[in-house]
């Protein structure tokens, strides 16, 4: 009897410290996502004095009608370092580069990086962002607010979907579907098209 209990405290004790540990994990992991944020911010903010901001990696074009209004995709390593960026940006956790958007006269950008929600640590390590529980991470924004994009639903970026990235542009007064357009950390709205 003496003996169960004692693997029963162990089991507590070792559950609690693998939990403490990924919490430390995630928390050194959303650190280096939003000092990469900041190192963005600054090469793009000093390529855009000098040249037009180069268009993200797989974009899909926001319109208007006829009016664009911003390019919304991935910021690769080989773009951030087009900027004069140093480092590696790829997010090996989640298989993801951050979110780049640029405004219609690539002068202009906002940056977006998923954090860990460290109340519901996922437990294994996706293969690609086609199985990234979106709604599981929350989302660390800096530049300019254009608005990213994301799917209402599954809180996905618009250019990480199919059904709108295979047309390369999707006009908003004509698109459907519903999103949640982040502006900043604090700012964000939904809307629905069509």
């Amino acid at each position: 009897m003496e003996l169960i209990i004692v693997l029963v405290i162990l089991t507590i004790l070792a559950t609690i410290g693998f939990t403490v540990y990924e919490s430390y994990l995630g928390t050194g992991r959303d650190t280096k996502r939003i000092a990469d944020l900041r190192g963005l911010q600054q090469s793009l903010s000093s390529y855009a004095l000098q040249s037009k901001l180069p268009l993200p990696e797989d974009f899909i074009e926001i319109s208007a009608g006829t009016n664009t209004l911003s390019y919304h995709g991935d910021i690769t390593d080989t773009i951030a370092k087009t900027t004069g960026f140093k480092g590696e940006i790829y997010d090996a956790e989640y298989a993801l580069y951050p979110v780049y958007v640029v405004s219609e006269n690539r002068k202009d950008f906002q940056l977006m990086s998923f954090l860990e929600d460290r109340a519901s640590m996922m437990t294994s390590i996706p293969s690609s962002y086609a199985f990234v529980d979106y709604q599981q991470l929350f989302s660390a924004t800096i530049g300019k607010p254009l608005g990213v994009f994301l799917d209402d639903e599954l809180s996905e970026p618009i250019h990480r979907i199919q059904e709108y990235s295979s047309d390369e542009n999707y006009d908003i007064l004509t698109g459907t579907g519903s999103f949640e357009i982040v502006m900043s950390d604090t700012k964000k709205f939904s809307t629905e098209s069509g």
